[in-house]
């Protein structure tokens, strides 16, 4: 299934967050790698849920602040 931005971000703001279902949080940076001063590539592990995710991320430094342009990411299903 392929949906537009305009599509996917009504999905996701109707789900309950991990934080209001009580869900223990395991985010951890992996990588920051700078293109240069304005420009970087990160690497993140977090688990939502039963699903344990590789998040790709590619940042731009704009008006002091870093901003998320892409995203790309994998998941797998945590072993019971």
């Amino acid at each position: 299934m392929h949906l537009t931005m305009q599509e996917y971000f009504p999905v996701v703001d109707k789900r309950p967050s991990p934080a209001s279902r009580g869900e223990p949080r395991a985010d951890r940076i992996v990588s920051i790698e700078f293109a240069g001063p304005v420009t970087a590539f990160v690497r993140l592990n977090c688990a939502i849920g039963p699903k344990f995710f590789t998040d790709l991320l590619t940042l731009i430094h704009v008006d002091g602040r870093w901003q998320i342009i892409s995203k790309v990411f994998h998941f797998d299903l945590k072993s019971s």
